[in-house]
């Protein structure tokens, strides 16, 4: 949360004083924030840093591997990047074409199913506290002033419950693709994929709902409703 607070706090300086070049890019701005944390969390968790950003100093841990030696810049780099990459990658415009289906499937896999199985390890990984982003490059997060060898290991049914979180992700992402669809639902597709490339910057979706309403003389009625939202950023008024 510290290192959190840090990273948002320089990233509300760097919107206040470049809004209007970083609105312009839309959601592909948040790279940039992308790329400002990964340098953060990837220098000082490793042994440039000492193992520790300013958040692990305050709460006097860091990041080792197994036998208490601290790890190399690329291998940091790496960490980070596993923890990092949903993140960045929430939210963000499938790309439209042929294979934007497939797009929107690979990062739903990617963003939820990662985050969720990540979740649940950070919660409920008690014996060796690893997350997916520790167990991948073999690093632990230990007492700053500990430099025994760590045995431990992780207890198996863990990474077997984590893979099918990761599963039931997949299965919530995949259906809506598995009922089927309205005719016109096709056509809509394609009026994004227009609106999309007249409007590169914006965040185009198709939305739709259901309203229902009740009258004395003919009871309770709904409607169903689709469109097409189109959102773009700008500066608030009195910032201007």
């Amino acid at each position: 949360m510290v290192d959190a607070f840090l990273l948002g706090a320089i990233g509300a300086c760097l919107g206040f004083l470049w809004f209007d070049q970083l609105a312009a890019l839309g959601r592909t701005g948040r790279f940039i924030g992308g790329a400002i944390a990964l340098v953060y969390f990837g220098t000082l968790n490793s042994q440039i840093g000492q193992g520790q950003t300013l958040g692990k100093r305050l709460l006097k841990i860091r990041v080792t591997d197994a036998v208490g030696a601290l790890i190399s810049l690329p291998r940091s780099a790496f960490r980070a990047t596993i923890l990092l990459l949903p993140v960045a990658l929430n939210g963000m415009p499938v790309p439209a074409g042929e294979h934007e289906q497939l797009w929107g499937i690979a990062l739903s896999i990617l963003i939820f199913g990662v985050s969720v199985a990540g979740v649940y390890l950070y919660f409920c990984n008690r014996r060796t506290r690893q997350s997916i982003h520790d167990l991948a490059v073999g690093t632990f997060v230990r007492n700053a002033e500990s430099t025994s060898e760590i045995h431990e290991e992780i207890w198996k049914p863990h990474l077997a419950i984590a893979g099918g979180l990761c599963l039931a992700a997949l299965g919530v992402v995949l259906m809506p693709y598995t009922s089927e669809q309205p005719e016109f639902m096709q056509q809509l597709v394609e009026v994004r994929r227009v609106v999309q490339s007249a409007v590169p910057d914006a965040a185009v979706s198709v939305q739709g709902g259901t309203t229902k309403a009740s009258a004395s003389t003919i009871g309770q009625t709904a409607t169903s409703k689709i469109g097409i939202v189109v959102s773009l950023w700008g500066k608030p008024k009195k910032w201007r």
